[in-house]
C-alpha cells in the first residue's frame, strides 16, 4: 500500500506525539514538537543529564512508543522486532549521527542506550539487555494503548499547526487526563 503525503504526515504527527505524551509522563520538560511539511519531524524533550539505570526501560519505552502509535493508527500490533535486527538498526542510526547527518541518534539508538544501562544496573529484575528490550518493547506497546486518547490529541493537533511547544503540548494532555 502506499502512502500519499499526508498520511505520511499524519503518521509522524502521532509517532511525535506518541514521544510527547510518554516524556509527558516520565515529566521530562518537552521544548517542542514539529512535523514540517517537507516530512522532517522530531520531538525535543529535556533529557536526564545521566539517567539512572533503574529508568533505563522506561526512556527506553518511550523511544520505542512512536513506531507502537504509528501502528495502533494504521488499526494494527506492531510486530516485535527481533533484538538482533533491532540492535543492527540502532547501530546504524548511531552511525549516522557519528557522521553528522542530521544531529538526532535516532529512536532505536536512543532505546538501545537505555536498555544497555538498564541491563548493567546489578538490582535489575529484567535481567540482562535483550530481556530489557522485551520488557521495554511490552511498556510502550501496553502505554500507549492507555494513553492513546493523548496521543491522539497531541497529534491532530500537530497536524493543523505543524508546531507544538511544551506548553501547547502539555495542555492538551492534561485536558484529556483531567476528564478521565
Amino acid at each position: 500500500m502506499e502512502l500519499n503525503r499526508e498520511q505520511i504526515r499524519a503518521g509522524l504527527c502521532y509517532h511525535e506525539a506518541a514521544h510527547a505524551v510518554f516524556a509527558y509522563h516520565a515529566r521530562l520538560p518537552i521544548r517542542y514538537v514539529v512535523v514540517t511539511e517537507e516530512l522532517e519531524a522530531i520531538c525535543v524533550t529535556s533529557r536526564l543529564p545521566k539517567p539512572y539505570p533503574h529508568q533505563g526501560v522506561e526512556l527506553a519505552a518511550m523511544y520505542l512508543a512512536g513506531e507502537h502509535a504509528l501502528w495502533k493508527r494504521c488499526g494494527q500490533e506492531i510486530p516485535l522486532m527481533p533484538f538482533n535486527e533491532f540492535a543492527v538498526v540502532a547501530g546504524t542510526e548511531a552511525e549516522d549521527l557519528a557522521d553528522g547527518l542530521d544531529g538526532h541518534a535516532g529512536d532505536h539508538a536512543g532505546a538501545l542506550e537505555m536498555v544497555r544501562l538498564a541491563a548493567n544496573n546489578p538490582a535489575s529484575a529484567w535481567g540482562g539487555i535483550e530481556s530489557c528490550y522485551q520488557e521495554a518493547c511490552r511498556i510502550a506497546a501496553s502505554k500507549v494503548g492507555l494513553w492513546w486518547d493523548e496521543i491522539t490529541v497531541v497529534a491532530e493537533r500537530l497536524r493543523e499547526i505543524g508546531y507544538l511547544d511544551g506548553t501547547e503540548c502539555a495542555a492538551p494532555i492534561e485536558e484529556v487526563a483531567c476528564s478521565r
